[in-house]
């Protein structure tokens, strides 16, 4: 017995040796197109090891020139291809060599310079040495005591490594950047984290501040807090819309036409309109915002359509009106009309 178990690691089932189950493409721009690199290993058995299938987890990844039979004994080496066009930044891929005893799992990594194509298509928002993917922070809705997190990118425009920090955030917000430290040419990304701590309720507005370097350049947050389901709303405020559309009937040959809208306050609490917006250009609300509606009372919201800037001949658009409404604060209507 003891003589077979020195036996049993010896004629153990074939096995690949890799010399090294990662690596790392550096830095690579993605106007060189494919770049390629080699995984080296070794048959240490004692029996031939048949690879029976390469898969990626991206297309992006490619395995080629490699035997499908490895000798005992044998050295040899497979070639990894990653495609870069198109996918700026950091890239983690995996590789899975299957061999009828085993999985080897293998994995490029590295990061990619954008060209200039990439950068005009994913990071439109210019802002100083930055180029973003959007300058806008949206969170739409978040429930009171509640996190919500939002992503977005930029690439280092400059000629200079750029730290990155961002200020001016609201209370019970946080933030981080990978990298926070971005080299010339490189790509980052940006995600803010916010958790509403105070009842109110409604749209909100912030303009916090990317620290890139010496350069301190602005952007635009929204957040809309609502209340959660188990929030007690009863002595607040509630917005009712009593017409489900605004409509321009026959609006041709006029030079501003009128439509209204009108909202009821059935809650408990002063309701605010704080402001309007629309899809359409050509419509505005002639109100001033905010609009304070008191409890139980009704008001009207007047809109102007500009005729004569108004190519088309039916309207068929979205407006939302903002309010302090702590269950439905953004209340989307139809606007409507034809010539």
């Amino acid at each position: 017995m003891a003589f077979l178990l020195v036996l049993i690691p010896f004629l153990s089932e074939g096995q690949l040796v890799w010399s090294n189950p990662t690596i790392d493409f550096g830095t690579i721009r993605e106007d060189d197109g494919i770049a390629t690199r080699f995984f080296t290993f070794k048959n240490s058995s004692v029996k031939n090891v048949a690879i029976k299938r390469i898969i990626s987890s991206c297309g992006c990844t490619t395995v080629k020139n490699y035997n499908n039979v490895v000798k005992k004994g044998v050295s040899d080496s497979l070639t990894v291809a990653y495609n870069p066009v198109g996918r700026p930044g950091s890239f983690n891929k995996l590789v899975k060599v299957i061999t009828a005893d085993s999985v080897y799992q293998l994995r490029i990594i590295g990061n990619v310079i954008p060209s200039e194509m990439t950068v005009k298509k994913r990071f439109p928002v210019k802002k100083g040495s930055l180029a973003l993917s959007n300058g806008i922070m949206t969170f739409d809705e978040v429930a009171l005591g509640q996190r919500k997190s939002v992503r977005f990118f930029g690439c280092n425009l400059s000629e200079k490594t750029l730290p990155l920090a961002l200020e001016g955030l609201p209370k019970g917000a946080s933030y981080s950047f990978y990298p926070d430290t971005v080299a010339a040419g490189n790509v980052f990304s940006i995600a803010v984290t916010f958790m509403p701590d105070t009842a109110d309720f409604g749209i909100r507005h912030y303009s916090p501040v990317i620290v890139a370097g010496e350069e301190r350049l602005a952007l635009d947050m929204s957040v809309t807090v609502v209340a959660p389901s188990a929030y007690e709303v009863s002595g607040l405020a509630e917005c009712r819309l009593l017409n489900d559309r605004i409509t321009f009937a026959d609006y041709g040959g006029q030079e501003f036409a009128k439509a209204y809208l009108s909202v009821e306050n059935v809650g408990k609490a002063d309701l605010f309109v704080k402001g309007i917006v629309s899809d359409c250009e050509t419509v505005s609300a002639v109100n001033a915002f905010p609009m304070t509606v008191k409890p139980g009372e009704k008001a009207m919201i007047e809109f102007a359509l500009d005729v004569k800037k108004e190519n088309k001949s039916i309207l068929n658009n979205i407006l939302v009106i903002y309010t302090n409404d702590p269950k439905a604060p953004n209340r989307r209507v139809r606007l409507v009309g034809s010539k």
